[in-house]
């Protein structure tokens, strides 16, 4: 049995001990999921009661993999732009050639994206990329945290070093460095934008955590709607809110969409 086997047996048999078999601290915990927007259609956005253990061996492994795959990503988007036969060959559709070849005003054509990752018994395989605003990025470290406190995880602390993986920084980091490279040289105002569903009646979960993570830093933010923006005198603005960033999640399929 490895290490990891060794741990994930040992957090089992903390859960299956006396102290915590009525799960008293699993209804505490998804108290605490509602009360932090840590849901989706009304229900809790994790029912497990043990969190993905990894070694910090494989944590290393997967960001180099991550990494290089990207600058391979990143090399094969500058090298399509610049061949018209190779692009041709991405049956893209005339539109979405046109706004590939809008230079963006900063380094990277994609500022967000993520990387689908799949952990089964005990191995993680990447599976596919994303190159939208990712989703479950502030979820999950949210939950990090509510899982590194709960009784149970205390308990399995005593024995096993656990590290919390962060996702807010450097997501919130790599926006603000766009902006600065397109040329922004004050502290932005920042709209969120989400494209809501005709039965959706309130912002979603995850972007009410990332308004709140964003003005705790400095950072005036509001959530808004396609059809709540306005463009006037070279400003966008919503309302009397002024917009110098926008942070969205929208597929090319979608903008063309709302566009036409």
């Amino acid at each position: 049995m490895t290490q990891l086997h060794e741990a994930i047996a040992r957090y089992h048999r903390i859960l299956e001990s006396p102290t915590y078999r009525d799960l008293s601290w699993a209804d505490a915990l998804q108290h605490k999921m509602q009360e932090q927007h840590l849901t989706s259609g009304g229900r809790v956005i994790s029912p497990v009661l043990r969190p993905h253990f990894i070694t910090q061996r494989q944590y290393t492994g997967l960001v180099k993999a991550a990494e290089a795959l990207y600058s391979a990503i990143g090399r094969t988007e500058k090298l399509a732009l610049a061949t018209p036969a190779l692009l041709g060959r991405m049956q893209m559709l005339p539109a979405e050639k046109m706004l590939a070849s809008v230079n963006p005003g900063y380094s990277h054509m994609a500022v967000t994206s993520m990387l689908d990752t799949h952990l089964n018994n005990g191995t993680l395989r990447i599976v596919g990329y994303n190159a939208d605003t990712p989703s479950g990025a502030i979820y999950g470290e949210a939950l990090n945290n509510l899982f590194y406190d709960a009784e149970p995880v205390k308990e399995f602390r005593k024995k096993y070093k656990l590290t919390k993986v962060a996702s807010t920084k450097p997501l919130i980091h790599s926006v603000l460095k766009a902006y600065k490279e397109f040329g922004g040289k004050k502290s932005p105002n920042i709209a969120i934008l989400e494209f809501r569903q005709a039965f959706q009646s309130s912002d979603s979960g995850e972007y009410q955590l990332l308004t709140d993570i964003l003005r705790r830093e400095g950072y005036p933010t509001e959530v808004v709607s396609p059809d709540q923006l306005e463009y006037r005198d070279g400003v966008l603005r919503k309302g009397d809110f002024r917009i110098d960033l926008i942070y969205r999640r929208v597929r090319v399929s979608e903008f063309l969409c709302v566009s036409t």
